[in-house]
Parts: C-alpha cells; structure tokens; sequence
C-alpha cells in the first residue's frame, strides 16, 4: 500500500507540473483510488505551497526599485574586500559604516524624515529594523522567483546581509537584517486559509496552458477557461473577514507562476535526456539511465 502511495503521489505531481488536462482527476474510477488520488493531491500542493515564494505586491515593486537603486551605487564589496584589510579591525569598523551608509539611504528614501534623524543619529538602525528585514526580505524574494534577475546587485545584497547577520554585527547593530522569505503556504496561514491548499480546484487554478504539439486551439481555450473558472471559485469559496479574494489569487497566482518556470526551465532538460537515452543510450544506456532515474525519484 505504501509503495502504491508513493507512486501515485508521484504520477500525480508530474501530470499537473507539465499541465495535464484540468478534469483528469474527475474521471470515473474506484472510490479507494478517487480518496487515495485527492489525499496525495492535497499533501503535494501543501508541501509545495512551503517553499513556493510569495508574488510581490505593487508596494513591494517600490521597495524593490528601491533596494536595487541603492545596491547599484554601494561600493560595499569593493570596499570591505581589499586584501590589506583582511582580517583586521579596521575592515569591521569599515563594514559598520558601510552597513549604516545603505541602512540610511533606505530610511532616507523611505521618509527623508527619519532618514535625515537616523543620518544625524537622533535614531538608530535598529528602530527601523522591521522595515530593513521587510525590504530586504522582497529582494530575496523576488531574486527566487527571477534567478535571471538582479545580476549584479543581488551579490552586494548577499555579501551585505551575511556580513551584517554575523555575531559581531548583530551585537552593534541590536538587530538582524534578515527575515525568513515569505512563501505562499505562510501567507495563507496569516489569512486563516490554509485549507485552499487542499482543495481539488487547485490543480487547476495552478496548471501551466501550454500550446504543446498536437493541441487544438479549443482545447486550450477549455482549459483557459476552466483555469479561470477554478481562480474565481476559490477566491470566493475561501475568502473571509480578514481574507480578500485578491490575496487568495496572489497565493494561487504565486502557485501558477512556479509551475510555470518549472516547465520553461526543467521541463526541457527533462526531454532532452529522454531524447538522449532513446536515440544515444542504447539498450543498456537505457537500462542504466531508467534505474538511475528510479533512485533518483527515490
């Protein structure tokens, strides 16, 4: 029974990732299946939902812009890495101030303010901390869902936080600058709507449409439709008090735009490698490259 479970989790995963047909799961089949079918479906989507970032909002775009900004003119890297200050006091007291330099211009772009305050230091860094962790957060974010984004500012972001999240300088600074990275399973929870997680409409709110060879344009105009169907349905099955529909399409939105990298970025190289091992591998390259595909599922 196990190994029937496992198997069919797993055949389930791969039909929705490469946008399989919106109503398979409706297909007439034994009860036991059909249970077994929407247990498995249900604990994948939950599972998923854990590591799948959050989409940003429109003032998180601002943030983003602004981090960007700031990053593209700091000198961070190029400062605090020259070779005669390795290991010296002097490169600590150098990361300090540059770690004040960039917290300032955010504060200050913020609110020019406090900016102007915290450059003065009537405040400190760590009376903004919670707006730091939170614009720095989006940028991580957002770098998960672009990997091809942020090329070069991404570095400086990277090199600044786990330097600035380092015993030494979380003891000066009173505070760290890094949040755990919003994910959809997360915000759901916050909504008290965890439970659209398991809805059998998710697979379809989430497909990815593709025009695959030997699709007919109805059909893919189908399941366009059914998608969208499946979206408004669940916005209005699990919105509440503190739930707005246009949150519950951000998660499932969020959902959607995974699946769909998914199938631009690994789905290929999926093909390939059975296009390889059908025309290059062989008998026993075959053989091999099945059971290594086998442990690796494993």
């Amino acid at each position: 029974e196990e190994e029937s479970t496992l198997s069919s989790a797993r055949a389930l995963a791969g039909r929705m990732l490469r946008a399989a047909s919106s109503l398979w799961w409706r297909e007439e089949e034994p009860e036991e299946e059909h249970a077994l079918s929407k247990q498995a479906l249900a604990g994948y989507f939950v599972e998923r939902a854990r590591h799948i970032p959050l989409r940003l909002a429109r003032n998180e775009r601002r943030m983003l812009r602004l981090v960007e900004s700031v990053l593209s003119i700091s000198r961070y890297t190029d400062a605090v890495d020259a070779p005669r200050l390795a290991g010296s006091a002097k490169r600590r007291q150098l990361q300090m101030r540059e770690f004040d330099s960039v917290f300032t211009a955010i504060v200050l772009c913020c609110d020019y303010v406090k900016g102007q305050e915290l450059a003065a230091r009537q405040t400190s860094s760590r009376d903004y901390g919670v707006l730091l962790q939170t614009i720095f957060e989006t940028a991580r974010r957002y770098k998960i869902i672009n990997p091809e984004k942020m090329g070069d500012t991404y570095a400086k972001l990277v090199y600044l936080l786990q330097d600035a999240a380092a015993p030494w300088a979380e003891e000066h600074l009173e505070f760290s600058p890094v949040a755990p990275v919003r994910t959809v399973h997360a915000r759901l929870e916050e909504l008290g709507a965890a439970d659209m997680l398991s809805d059998p409409l998710i697979a379809t709110a989430t497909q990815t449409i593709a025009p695959e060879p030997g699709k007919a344009r109805y059909t893919i105009e189908r399941e366009i439709k059914a998608k969208e169907r499946a979206i408004e349905t669940l916005a209005a099955r699990y919105r509440g008090a503190a739930c707005e529909p246009d949150e519950l399409r951000r998660c499932i939105y969020s959902i959607g735009d995974n699946h769909a990298y998914l199938y631009q970025a690994r789905d290929p190289v999926d093909r390939v490698i059975s296009l390889l091992l059908s025309h290059f591998g062989g008998e026993g390259g075959a053989g091999e490259g099945g059971a290594g595909e086998g442990g690796a599922g494993e």
